[in-house]
């Protein structure tokens, strides 16, 4: 069962690449020529200890697992509280470590791609703060 399940997701792989051609393009896009990115999909909130338990070492592990081209987290998710600590927008107020920062040092350090999703569109925090902008 394990080798299917291994040579089913080789081929898949392969065939991605070979389909998109984007394995085999040389103009320089990083983003469009990426066949595999990874997204933590993390939606900071303000009731835990964000960054508290975001230990480097382990994500950095976990992620060399998967060998992804790019490797993607929210800068600011739909709740509208950040993963960084910002004067700018909504920083959680039990924010305990720069959770993006962690991203984006393993991205260098592996030789990853690094993209940051940014919600721009109307989101928890600014309906809360903002009710007049809904």
């Amino acid at each position: 069962m394990k080798d299917s399940v291994l040579v089913f997701a080789v081929w898949t792989i392969i065939s991605g690449c070979y389909v998109s051609t984007s394995c085999a393009s040389e103009d320089g896009n990083w983003y469009r020529n990426s066949f595999y990115l990874l997204h933590e999909d993390h939606h900071t909130t303000d009731k835990h200890e964000v960054g508290k338990d975001a230990d480097p070492s382990v994500t950095s592990r976990l992620i060399g697992l998967s060998k992804p081209d790019v490797t993607q987290i929210h800068a600011k998710g739909n709740p509208g509280w950040t993963t960084y600590p910002t004067e700018i927008g909504h920083t959680p107020p039990r924010l305990k470590g720069d959770v993006m920062a962690v991203w984006r040092d393993i991205a260098r350090n592996g030789g990853y791609h690094f993209s940051v999703y940014y919600n721009i569109g109307r989101d928890g925090e600014i309906m809360k703060r903002h009710p007049e902008w809904n």
